[in-house]
């Protein structure tokens, strides 16, 4: 309430805040219908990678070239807003730099080892121009903190391109521009990954411009250390008792920590050494994370920058930390990812990068995402900084079904994360339920994750999660208490939801070579309607549905997705598909759903989603039988769970 008084006198004070809000609307408003109107697939020949150093450049070269054409006004010599879903709370015209900024980073490796002209003037005339105090367009007067993250791409292509770009400006051109980086150096920032972000501020200052950053750029990585967990993976936040594990540690902390160790001096050498190990380690669990078609297991913030999450491949190879021996994999990931989301819908009808996973999907993105968030993508193409002679250009990408492997099951010691993944390379992520994100619980609060299907993004049923209806409003999962681990791979959770006072659930969760198995335990303070969601499953056409007594198959021409319910104590129960929603591949989705009632007291569920090709499916039972539960796996035969004193399932062979 006092929040509120006091933005209401600060509206009276400075009435142009009202002004600037009311503009801010009605100009996203309408810059997003037209482009809604507007928006449609890229429809000329997108030139793929096809594992050679050639086509990367090629494809590179065509996306900046895109960005330039659409973007740079030659007569202002700036970078200009384009229509988009919409601004991100920061105001258009930092949109406009984070464009210019991120589209940079692609820039920066097509020029590395070349000049270009027609890329190298539009970029170093808008940093000219951004760094000038004369300027309308000066940095300076971004009112945005995003600013910083911005920076960092500037101050690193600068320093990576120091002969060829850094060393074309004038004197007073280069001191504008370190006047700029050393301001925005004093602004502070949250305990996670932007962190990276200032210290390249400080990082730029020491390399050109000569004064001695040292002592606290050793005392930001310190900062950084501590979040660190183990296996290769970061905790994204500042607190040591948050569960907050996205993919940003694949495009932050093992991209800027890399590019540390190519750009700092032998003074640091003992960090960089732990830096690489580091990512030696992640780069050996994140493997694991894709699927036949070369997609990665998306979750979190990251699934708006795409391919991001690649450049930590890119640069274990660079920086000699994965082995020859893998390259063949690595290619097949790498090339396979970018052709995939290029193929499916990632650029919109005028060749940039759409707001969103593969079509443009406004809701997956957060406030803070701007029109040219998705241009992180570029880090992808830090793999160019191999020269052509590197074995890595030479080594022919791996084939796919060329033989049968084992199924990997790799657990990460350090945070409960277990990953599943079969002989196709489909894989599953259980996530103890340490991903928790109260403000967008779509992306952040599944049980578990897959590759094998699409995300379900619309808010009404998420998709593998609980919705409780209370008071004509939905209610999702928002809160883990705790998370623990048990045999190496079966979860326990306790969690709740913030709103429903006295609601407390128990999740007990089981890998499945076919799938996963959650055994759900209840306690609600009144009745309480709610839906549960399974797996979505991708389709052209309507599917096949199947109906029993306590399950819904849903059966397409490639996949099954079963979801099985057998709740206590309930006063209604039913099945259904949920229609179909716009989903990641650009087709549409349907995804079975149970709804049933909560009665006071405690309510115990079970659910079973397996996610199979239809020449290996076969359906599992599950038997319930007072405290435990049976369930015969057709590949893991039978198991016996049994409920705990503090309402977890436990499981026994």
């Amino acid at each position: 309430m006092k929040s509120l008084i006091n933005h209401v006198v600060r509206c009276i004070r400075q009435p142009e805040i009202v002004t600037d809000k009311i503009a801010y609307i009605v100009r996203n408003t309408v810059h997003s219908t037209i482009y809604r109107w507007s928006a449609s697939r890229y429809g000329r020949e997108i030139p793929c990678v096809d594992g050679t150093r050639e086509s990367y450049e090629r494809l590179l070269k065509f996306l900046i070239d895109n960005v330039v054409s659409l973007l740079y006004d030659e007569e202002k010599r700036y970078f200009r807003p384009v229509l988009s879903y919409g601004y991100s709370y920061s105001g258009f015209w930092c949109d406009v730099y984070e464009m210019l900024a991120r589209s940079f980073i692609g820039a920066t490796y097509l020029l590395y080892d070349k000049d270009a002209p027609e890329i190298s003037t539009p970029y170093r005339q808008s940093i000219r121009v951004g760094t000038n105090p004369e300027s309308r367009y000066y940095w300076r007067s971004i009112r945005s903190d995003q600013r910083i993250v911005e920076n960092a791409s500037i101050a690193v292509g600068l320093m990576m391109l120091e002969d060829t770009f850094w060393n074309q400006y004038t004197k007073q051109e280069q001191n504008n521009i370190i006047s700029y980086i050393e301001e925005t150096s004093r602004l502070e920032t949250w305990d996670n990954n932007w962190m990276w972000f200032r210290l390249f501020h400080f990082l730029f200052l020491e390399r050109l411009g000569a004064m001695d950053r040292g002592r606290i750029i050793r005392d930001l990585l310190g900062q950084i250390d501590k979040l660190y967990r183990g296996g290769g993976w970061y905790n994204d936040t500042g607190s040591t008792d948050d569960g907050l594990f996205d993919e940003y540690n694949g495009c932050t902390y093992h991209y800027y920590g890399p590019l540390f160790c190519l750009l700092a001096d032998s003074r640091y050498d003992d960090i960089k050494e732990t830096i690489k190990e580091r990512l030696r380690e992640f780069c050996r669990v994140y493997i694991s994370l894709f699927s036949e078609e070369n997609l990665p297991i998306f979750w979190g913030r990251s699934m708006a920058h795409r391919f991001a999450n690649l450049a930590s491949f890119g640069m274990g190879v660079r920086l000699g930390v994965i082995e020859e021996q893998d390259y063949e994999m690595v290619k097949a990931k790498i090339g396979g990812t970018i052709n995939t989301f290029l193929r499916n819908g990632a650029l919109d009808h005028r060749g940039l990068f759409s707001c969103g996973f593969a079509e443009p999907i406004p809701h997956l993105l957060e406030p803070y995402c701007g029109m040219g968030s998705s241009y992180w993508a570029l880090k992808a193409f830090c793999i160019l900084l191999l020269e052509e002679s590197h074995p890595f250009w030479d080594t022919a990408c791996k084939k796919q079904n060329d033989g049968p492997a084992e199924t990997r099951q790799t657990v990460i010691e350090s945070i409960p994360i277990y990953i599943q993944t079969n002989e196709r390379d489909e894989g599953f992520m259980l996530n103890g339920g340490v991903i928790t994100k109260r403000w967008d619980k779509r992306k952040y609060n599944l049980f578990a994750y897959s590759n094998v299907f699409p995300l379900v993004l619309d808010s009404t049923y998420i998709g593998n999660g609980f919705v409780f209806l209370r008071r004509g409003k939905k209610k999702l999962r928002d809160t883990i208490v705790r998370a623990s681990r048990e045999s190496g791979a079966v979860f326990h959770v306790e969690w709740t939801v913030m709103s429903i006072p006295g609601l407390k659930g128990y999740t007990t969760m089981v890998p499945l070579l076919g799938g996963y198995c959650l055994m759900h335990v209840i306690n609600a303070p009144a009745k309480l309607p709610y839906v549960y969601s399974g797996f979505p499953l991708p389709t052209q056409r309507k599917p096949a549905l199947d109906y029993g007594r306590s399950n819904i198959r849903l059966r397409s021409s490639q996949y099954i997705s079963e979801l099985t319910v057998i709740a206590e104590n309930r006063s209604s129960y039913g099945f259904s598909p949920r229609p179909a929603n716009k989903c990641v591949v650009n087709k549409k989705t349907v995804v079975p759903w149970a709804r049933s009632f909560l009665r006071v007291g405690s309510n115990e569920i079970v659910t079973l989603a397996q996610a199979a090709r239809n020449e290996e499916y076969h359906p599992a039972d599950i038997i319930k039988n007072g405290e435990s539960v049976a369930l015969r796996d057709w590949l893991l035969g039978a198991m016996q769970f049994v409920r705990s004193k503090k309402d977890h399932f436990y499981y026994t062979t």
